[in-house]
């Protein structure tokens, strides 16, 4: 919805007006409509808007009563019942806003059991004047960004890292930087790619006093949910009444996230995600509802796909066509926006192109599909589990003896790599995934093995990986002022989505259902529930998303590193090239290619317009 920033300082100092407005300016795209600034004895806060419930001025940001204040990015999509709740307590409000209802939420019970009663997504900060405490609060599926640092003698936040680089300096985390030539730069909860700058955890709350934190605790998890007396009655009641408690749960979740007085439209691939969103959407009829694609020019593209699927559904359909040199065009500004280097997400692009088109067609809010495959195992790897485990038994038990002995191991099965390789993407998340699934399998342990890893593993992903694509979602919307929202992010549906039993999210089937996992359905619950809405082929559509070649479509030409970033701050030798071209992988150039743009544009702080110069000269599309 929008773009918040601040900067807390103790009670005797002053906020420069100045500076909140340069924090603002640097994310106008996250919310042309408006921006305000308001500040009160060492606390200050900026707010860029995009107007999508309550339209006029009087809804503008920062909210606050004279004594109080907050700003707040989001969406609270039970904020109707909460008003109604309010007001029979007593509380009057003057206007239909969702940020009135927050504020007013807030100040009436306290920021806990305010947090408790929200459903939405959001990243906000509040000003308690009683406690003189800001508090920093984030949705609990990290949805909605929300990152801070020390700066100033005091603490700086903002929706993006751009902001708080508007008013201090800003440094790289080389070692971080690295390390997303192997591993996700962007899944981590609580770090970022920059020294100091942290992210307040899905779910989290940071309390700020007198310029300094004062705690950092967590108010809700995805694990939360989970619950053994559901899961059983799940279990007892059959697939049949599964789905049909998913299709009540999913007809709910779309209504709620339709409340807008913008115009609303969905990002449709040529999945069954997207399009049972787009179906719910258009049977409840508003006129205006539109559904918006990438065409990504290949012999893969699924254009088509999605045209027959909207036809279908009598939804007017746009596309927009990816072609393969606008890698080249659309990367700086596509790493310029991601905060991260453009390397295990290469769909940021066409999906940035996709924004661009809603928002030209005047749209500012879409409904996208992620998460379901987290939560009901879409992956073709979790498909194929079962499979995996029978055909790496002997492995398995190869390392479990080897390992025993120093050295044997790496002789034996040329294991070394996979070690290094977990050893890596540990430090990039912070070790998260180990913390997680241990919180995880002890939250299933009362289900058999197997169910359990299953399950365990389904939750993790929703905390980690899924935070690629969520930040992939907000940031490339996000650059042309569009706001994605996630039907299967719903609370209570990822509630029934951590307890319904694995065996009804994979089916075995006598058809040959994918060649990833021949013979067991992914996602089975969500095909089902999608029946009514969808002809049989649309709904056991085979997960593909925007298949774009990404930096395997890459050249890069000799001596494009010389003097560079990565060159310069990793101490390379003058056989730097000669090196690069060695390299088994050979899209592993262009990687370091994305990692020296990042490197270019926040650790040098290059323009935009310089890197791309850089870039079209020494980067080619490959043969």
């Amino acid at each position: 919805m929008c773009g918040i920033g601040g900067i807390l300082l103790p009670p005797d100092q002053v906020v420069s007006d100045s500076q909140l407005r340069q924090m603002a300016d640097a994310m106008h795209h996250r919310g042309p409509d408006s921006s305000g600034t308001w500040t009160h004895n060492g606390v200050g806060f900026a707010h860029t808007r995009l107007s999508l419930v309550d339209l006029s001025d009087a809804a503008a940001q920062p909210w606050s009563d004279g004594t109080d204040a907050m700003v707040f990015n989001g969406e609270i999509y039970n904020y109707r019942d909460l008003r109604r709740e309010l007001e029979a307590v007593g509380d009057h409000f003057t206007t239909s806003s969702d940020t009135e209802v927050l504020f007013a939420l807030v100040r009436r019970h306290g920021i806990d059991a305010a947090l408790g009663q929200l459903r939405g997504m959001f990243g906000f900060a509040y000003f308690q004047a009683s406690s003189d405490t800001t508090f920093l609060c984030r949705d609990r599926f990290g949805i909605k960004p929300l990152v801070y640092v020390p700066a100033a003698g005091g603490i700086a936040f903002a929706s993006e890292v751009k902001a708080l680089a508007a008013i201090t300096a800003i440094d790289v985390d080389d070692t971080l930087a690295l390390f997303t030539l192997r591993a996700l730069g962007d899944k981590s909860m609580t770090r970022t790619l920059f020294r100091g700058i942290q992210q307040v955890s899905p779910g989290g709350i940071v309390a700020v006093r007198d310029g300094a934190v004062v705690f950092r605790r967590t108010f809700a998890t995805v694990l939360d949910g989970v619950d053994p007396d559901r899961h059983h009655l799940l279990e007892q009641g059959g697939f049949d009444a599964a789905v049909s408690e998913f299709q009540s749960l999913m007809d709910a979740s779309v209504d709620r996230m339709m409340a807008c007085d913008a115009r609303l439209g969905t990002l449709l691939s040529g999945g069954v995600d997207s399009a049972l969103i787009t179906s719910i959407a258009a049977r409840k009829g508003p006129q205006d509802l539109r559904a918006f694609t990438s065409d990504v020019q290949g012999s893969a593209s699924e254009v088509d796909l999605a045209r027959s699927i909207a036809e279908s559904l009598n939804v007017p359909f746009r596309s927009v066509p990816f072609a393969p040199e606008q890698w080249i065009t659309d990367w700086v500004q596509a790493t310029w926006h991601l905060e991260t280097p453009v390397i295990t997400n290469p769909s940021s692009l066409p999906f940035a192109q996709v924004a661009r088109l809603a928002h030209e067609d005047g749209y500012k809010a879409v409904l996208t599909g992620e998460g379901a495959d987290e939560l009901f195992l879409g992956y073709p790897r979790m498909a194929s589990g079962a499979a995996e485990s029978l055909a790496t038994a002997p492995i398995r038990a190869l390392r479990s003896v080897y390992g025993r002995v120093p050295g044997l191991l790496d002789a034996v099965l040329n294991d070394r790599d996979n070690v290094t390789n977990d050893f890596v993407r540990g430090i990039m998340g912070g070790f998260e995934d180990d913390r997680l699934t241990t919180e995880a399998l002890e939250r299933y342990a009362f289900l058999g093995t197997r169910e359990a890893h299953l399950q365990a593993a389904s939750a993790v992903m929703v905390q980690t990986s899924l935070q690629a694509l969520l930040q992939r979602n907000d940031r490339m919307a996000m650059a042309h002022s569009v706001e994605s929202r996630f039907p299967f992010l719903d609370e209570d549906l990822v509630a029934f989505a951590v307890n319904v039993p694995s065996r009804f999210k994979l089916r075995r089937t006598r058809a040959l259902h994918d060649p990833k996992h021949p013979f067991i359905v992914d996602k089975a619950l969500v095909r089902a529930g999608a029946k009514p809405y969808l002809t049989s082929e649309q709904a056991n559509r085979r997960k593909n998303g925007f298949p774009t070649r990404g930096l395997h479509g890459i050249t890069v030409r000799p001596g494009a590193f010389a003097g560079g970033w990565a060159a310069t701050t990793f101490g390379a030798s003058q056989s730097f090239d000669h090196e690069i071209a060695t390299w088994h992988q050979s899209y592993d150039p262009a990687k370091l290619m994305s990692l020296e743009i990042f490197g270019r544009l926040f650790a040098r702080g290059e323009s935009i317009e310089t890197v791309e110069s850089w870039v079209h000269a020494n980067a080619e599309l490959a043969p």
